[in-house]
């Protein structure tokens, strides 16, 4: 990992900005440290105690299909 070679967009506190990089160098001290992946440390660490047992990191691992896609919503001005 080279992130310490990336300049910051902005100054710290300067403006908001997502950013992706943070969730690469969380996965990987969790994977570091936990001697899991990071899928299976949130499958086991927060899916699993917390009842999530409909989440999923990969919708084609999911057994029987019954995968929830998400809704499909379509708004009309009144006429």
């Amino acid at each position: 990992m080279r992130l310490r070679y990336l300049r910051p967009a902005f100054e710290l506190r300067e403006q908001w900005s997502y950013n992706n990089q943070m969730f690469m160098v969380a996965s990987h001290i969790i994977e570091t440290y936990s001697g899991q992946t990071y899928t299976s440390f949130v499958e086991d660490r927060i899916f699993t105690p917390l009842g999530m047992f409909f989440s999923t990191f990969s919708p084609e691992s999911w057994e029987d299909g019954k995968i929830h896609t998400g809704m499909d919503w379509q708004w009309q001005a009144p006429a």
